[in-house]
């Protein structure tokens, strides 16, 4: 009997409160830690496109990621008004760069981070009226940004967050309109914010 009671013995140590079990499964974390991969998308931007980020976190506080910004606009255009001449215009605007996040606290759900943002871009822009190319524009654009904001973690490996800061946007103009070229360039500074971005996480 003696034998057959201590056979059982490592099982019930198993299935006791801080038993054997217990002390080797630690809890699992409720924020990105180093290694996780992340693909985010923001929402109700101020401007007409989509915002995809994709990253990975290099270190429990450190996220390195890549932005593409795709947005493409149609629209009717009047030119002169009082001839009521109208055209099709079209926009099409790329903008890709790397992004660099460091997080502050990771004590609790809702992490403060900085942010910092460097891309290059182009615009496309074609007017058309009665099937003749009336003025073509191609846009050539740098910018770079910092900002702070909060990502929340409701859940594992799902974070909501937003950022607002400095940005500074460098943009040349190569134009033709009436078989006129243009060249120009402006270099602007000011502030923005971001939309809402959901970040989904995983392994």
């Amino acid at each position: 009997m003696r034998l057959r009671l201590v056979s059982f013995a490592p099982l019930v140590l198993a299935l006791l409160p801080g038993g054997i079990a217990g002390q080797s499964a630690p809890p699992a974390p409720t924020v990105p830690v180093a290694g996780d991969w992340s693909v985010s998308a923001s929402l109700f931007t101020s401007s007409t496109g989509s915002v995809f980020t994709f990253g990975r976190m290099l270190t429990d506080r450190l996220a390195l990621g890549m932005e593409l910004d795709l947005r493409r606009i149609d629209s009717e255009e009047t030119i002169d008004a009082s001839v009521i001449s109208r055209g099709d215009a079209t926009s099409s605007d790329y903008t890709i760069g790397p992004t660099i996040k460091w997080y502050g606290t990771r004590d609790t759900p809702v992490s403060p981070y900085l942010r910092a943002k460097f891309a290059v871009g182009w615009d496309d822009e074609e007017l058309i009226i009665q099937d003749e190319v009336q003025r073509v524009e191609d846009i050539f654009r740098y910018q770079g940004s910092l900002s702070i904001g909060a990502e929340w973690y409701p859940i594992r490996y799902l974070g909501i967050g937003a950022h607002a800061g400095l940005q500074w946007l460098n943009e040349s103009y190569d134009s033709a309109v009436n078989d006129v070229i243009r060249d120009r360039s402006t270099t602007t500074w000011g502030t923005f914010r971001s939309g809402l971005e959901l970040h989904f996480y995983f392994r």
